[in-house]
Parts: structure tokens; sequence; C-alpha cells
């Protein structure tokens, strides 16, 4: 694949669901991970469900309180770790992810020891997004993208060009199953100031890669496995765009 000097990741996130945990162990964790992540807060949160049983005519709620900690880093401020009894965060913010290499040292670093120190045993989910907001260096038409992503994804933007009134949104979601993983590629014009018209010039191509069969932690290699995932995401996106867009990140080599 090829390698560009910049990118248009707004964010990226590598999350993590497991069966309930102790949390009695975190001081422990934190010790490991302070070298980075040396800032660190707790919140309250929860979860809950909402089921609607038809055939009885029954609606019942439930709700688990969470306690949610945070950790951030005084030296690279646009990563962070959360997490909770449920789920553990890895999020870079703010175009600050830099490229797989970095992200799989991190999952070595920071998921692992929080997986063996926590004592995980039961992974529900492991998910990798990529959340890209392109922006094009001119801004003539919010409308007009043909020059830089694939035509498949911008053909029913002819359709709203030829309208009389201008659109506020142009949001589509696909969904994939994979051998091995299942992919939500969701890709348009969110238009940030929904519901007035679009103004700015501002593509999104958002991919969710991610596994829902339940696995032991014994049955996962976490890195092989979020390397995998990165790779489907990167095939996704070269698909996704034209070579103007390859040229304006600033291609390496192919």
């Amino acid at each position: 694949m090829p390698k560009y000097r910049t990118n248009f990741l707004d964010k990226v996130i590598l999350r993590i669901d497991f069966e309930d945990i102790s949390l009695l162990k975190l001081d422990e964790y934190s010790d490991i991970i302070k070298r980075v992540f040396d800032v660190s807060n707790f919140q309250n949160g929860f979860t809950g469900s909402f089921n609607i049983d038809v055939a009885q005519g029954v609606v019942t709620q439930s709700r688990q309180e969470l306690s949610i900690k945070e950790f951030n880093s005084s030296t690279k401020v646009n990563k962070k770790i959360s997490l909770s009894q449920k789920w553990i965060n890895l999020e870079y913010n703010t175009h600050s992810y830099t490229n797989s290499t970095e992200l799989l040292e991190d999952v070595e670093s920071f998921i692992v020891p929080f997986i063996e120190t926590l004592e995980v045993r039961l992974i529900n989910r492991i998910g990798l997004r990529y959340i890209n907001q392109i922006v094009a260096p001119e801004n003539v038409n919010p409308l007009v993208w043909s020059t830089y992503i694939n035509s498949g994804l911008v053909g029913s933007l002819a359709f709203a060009r030829r309208r009389n009134f201008p659109i506020s949104r142009n949001f589509t979601q696909q969904y994939y199953k994979l051998p091995n993983a299942d992919v939500v590629f969701s890709f348009g014009l969110w238009n940030e100031d929904f519901p007035n018209p679009i103004i700015t010039k501002t593509f999104v191509l958002d991919y969710d890669c991610f596994s829902t069969l339940p696995r032991g932690v014994n049955d996962i290699t976490l890195r092989t496995e979020v390397k995998s995932y990165n790779e489907i995401v990167e095939k996704f996106f070269e698909d996704s765009i034209k070579q103007p867009l390859r040229e304006l990140m600033g291609v390496e080599d192919e």
C-alpha cells in the first residue's frame, strides 16, 4: 500500500469490549502506562438496554453503573486511553495518528498489558475505526468530488446538484461481511452545520472494521488481528480515492 506524508484522519479508535471485570488492579496498570499516559481522571457512567417482548407485551430495561477512567498524556496530548469494567478504548484525535506501526506498538505497550493485568478472560468485540475528514484545497462547489473520490461513491451528488434547492446532508452506509470480520463503511457529506445547507467542502470516509464473535483471550493474538483490520481498511481507503488525492497527501511509494 502507498505511504503518505500527511493524511486526513480526524480520529482513529481501537476498542475492545469484554465481559465484566474487576478494576481492583487498575493502579498496577496505571503504573505500567504512566511513562506516556501521566494524567488521569475518573467519571461515572452507565450502560443499559431496552427490550420489547412483542409476544408477551413486556418491556424490560436494564442499567449498569460504570466506573470510567480516562488516561491522557502531557506529551502526546491528542492520544488517550479510556476504560471501564466492560471496554477499553485507544484513541488518536485531531489528526494525531501517524501510521500502523505506532498503532501496533501501542497495542503491545498499552492494550495487551491491560488485558493481562486486569485479567480479561472473554473478549466480545474488537473494533478498529478510521474517520477521514477530507478537505479539498478549493471550495468552489461542495457537491463536486469527482476529482478526488471514486465515482461510485459520489454518483448521488450529481442528482443533488440538479435540484432547485440546497441539500443539507448526503450520507450513505454500506455493511460488508468478510470471512473474519465485518466492515461498516460510511461516506458522504455529513455536514456539521446540519440542518443548514452544505457550504463547506468536506467529504467523510469512515471505516469501522470489527469482530463480534466472543472469544477467549487465549484464542486471540491481538496484534495480528489489529494488523489484519488495518490492512482491510487500507484496501477500502485506496479503493475509495483517486490519484489527485494521493498526490495531495504526498504519496511516497507504491
